[in-house]
């Protein structure tokens, strides 16, 4: 995981009595934005949803009628007027693809001062997800296809013929496009809609 500011790694210590949070592992975008609106760190999850946006401003993330809703909260934090709450928020993903998210926001504190706030967001499904197939790109269908053949990370990135990293982001991606948590609910949900009906796996 990458590293994190000190006060948000001196707050994780505090809830989880020194206890290392795999942040990288939940299933949920994550961000933390500074006093001036930077996005100072993001999870996986977060970088998968709207690329990354780390040491650029969190506007062009928020759709536009919806910024200033969020820039009066973010406000709002900085000062201690606000404390942890949700919002409904209209976010555009690193597709340009509205998406509607609630968030749930804590504010991180360095003694009495309220130095960032974390953000993590629960993406509603596309509108019509039920009856339209995933959007995936022929890099993803192949990353699909091989996690079905029931290859490893390590074999998927030889085959494909890229870093392991790079497959574990194409692997990322498939299970956000399929709505779902692990690798074996991915194979699952393509069975299903038929997405491994096409051209098997390379062996």
């Amino acid at each position: 995981m990458d590293s994190v500011p000190l006060p948000f790694t001196q707050a994780l210590q505090e809830l989880g009595a020194g206890v290392e949070v795999p942040l990288d592992e939940l299933h949920f975008p994550m961000a933390l934005t500074d006093s001036d609106g930077i996005i100072r760190w993001q999870n996986r999850e977060s970088i998968d949803l709207v690329g990354d946006r780390r040491g650029s401003s969190y506007v062009p993330v928020v759709a536009p009628d919806h910024r200033q809703s969020m820039q009066t909260r973010l406000t709002r934090f900085m000062f201690g007027t606000d404390g942890a709450g949700d919002d409904e928020v209209e976010i555009v993903d690193k597709d340009g693809v509205r998406r509607t998210a609630m968030c749930s926001s804590l504010p991180i504190r360095n003694g009495d001062q309220v130095v960032a706030v974390l953000t993590i967001a629960r993406i509603a499904a596309r509108p019509g997800r039920s009856t339209s197939l995933p959007e995936l790109t022929p890099r993803q269908r192949e990353t699909l296809r091989l996690l079905a053949a029931g290859h490893s990370t390590q074999e998927i990135a030889k085959r494909l013929g890229v870093a392991a990293e790079t497959a574990r982001n194409h692997i990322r991606a498939v299970l956000r496009r399929l709505e779902v948590h692990t690798r074996l609910e991915a194979v699952v949900a393509a069975r299903r809609l038929g997405l491994l009906d096409e051209t098997p796996a390379r062996h």
